[in-house]
């Protein structure tokens, strides 16, 4: 027994010398980048070409004044400095991502509009089921984190499919 402890321990000291784990991983530069002057954020605003309100700021600035300790508070948590803040910021978001698609569309770029996925389906208290509102529907469910896509007609697609010998199956290995 002791000869094969000594074997065992001899042949891990082999594999360890020989697989030795990488301890450096190489070095990158961390390169700080200065915050925009107001000449850049002019120059940046001047190469739009859709108008842009004169009432909307380059960065966030809240109705209220609020102190570093509250803005770390939002950022970090998403604690409100006053009651409203949440709902200033997102306009504020959602008028530059307004001006921002329109800038692409001027542009040529298209951006692909995609609805937001529902955490919980509407369900019908007859029934049970999720309610169909004649198209997919994606969301996933708060309980089990499941991702799950109801689809409109799904039987009937599926009844179709089968009558004309097609294949119904997704990864092909469900049972028939």
């Amino acid at each position: 027994m002791w000869l094969e402890t000594v074997q065992y321990l001899e042949m891990s000291a082999q594999i360890r010398k020989k697989t030795k784990m990488a301890t450096d991983y190489g070095h990158s530069e961390v390169v700080f980048d200065e915050p925009m002057t107001d000449e850049e954020e002019e120059k940046n605003r001047a190469s739009y070409t859709v108008p842009i309100p004169d009432s909307l700021t380059n960065s966030f600035e809240p109705s209220q004044p609020i102190t570093d300790k509250q803005f770390l508070d939002w950022e970090i948590r998403h604690i409100e400095p006053y009651p409203g803040y949440a709902e200033e910021y997102a306009a504020w978001q959602d008028a530059w991502e307004e001006i921002d698609r329109a800038q692409a569309e001027a542009d040529g770029d298209h951006y692909n509009y995609v609805d937001n996925m529902k955490l919980q389906p509407e369900f019908d208290p007859q029934t049970g089921e999720p309610i169909d509102y004649e198209e997919p529907v994606i969301f996933q469910n708060a309980e089990t984190n499941k991702v799950e896509v109801h689809l409109p007609d799904e039987d009937a697609v599926k009844a179709d499919a089968e009558a004309r010998g097609e294949d119904t199956s997704i990864t092909g290995d469900e049972e028939e």
